[in-house]
């Protein structure tokens, strides 16, 4: 049984002289979105950018104490270093109360196991957020604001997820 992205109409007979039998493009008519230079928007695309912004840091307020997490360190592949070589790496020392910078991947899935408070970064704030859709809005820029991150879309939809609905008044974690 062979299994195929797009299947003909069933009102349309199947062209059997198509050499593009792979295409990822869809026909106009079914509503699809017209791929821009020839590329066509896939559903993994943003998956990707935001696996990609999990690197990103961000300050947290955590609310335990611990010496550090290991982490798992893998060597580029041109290191010709053994791995058992390379000494440990540890995420920390964490303490409560005590701002601590970690990636975004990690402060989420402390927030979500509320370990954490995660500490708004500064763009994501409303007066930030006011002069970049000013500066955006203005038609004689021609540029994007320098004030926001490269990922900024993802990274806010990443915090903003995992804040959630907060049951807390901390004004810090979450922007009006």
């Amino acid at each position: 049984m062979t299994l195929s992205r797009t299947a003909p109409k069933a009102t349309e007979p199947s062209n059997s002289t198509n050499t593009n039998s792979n295409s990822n493009t869809k026909s106009p008519e079914a509503g699809a979105e017209t791929p821009i230079s020839g590329i066509q928007p896939t559903g993994r695309s943003h998956a990707i950018a935001t696996f990609l912004a999990g690197d990103t840091s961000l300050q947290i307020l955590p609310h335990f104490n611990l010496e550090g997490i290991p982490l798992l360190l893998i060597p580029p592949k041109n290191d010709q270093s053994n791995v058992t070589d390379n000494p440990k790496k540890t995420l920390g020392p964490f303490q409560a109360g005590i701002p601590i910078t970690v990636p975004l991947y990690i402060a989420t899935l402390m927030r979500r196991r509320q370990l954490c408070h995660l500490i708004c970064p500064p763009w994501l704030t409303v007066p930030i957020l006011t002069r970049v859709l000013a500066h955006e809005t203005d038609v004689t820029q021609s540029t994007f604001s320098p004030e926001l991150p490269t990922q900024y879309r993802e990274i806010a939809r990443t915090i903003l997820a995992a804040v959630g609905n907060s049951t807390h008044s901390d004004s810090t974690e979450i922007p009006e």
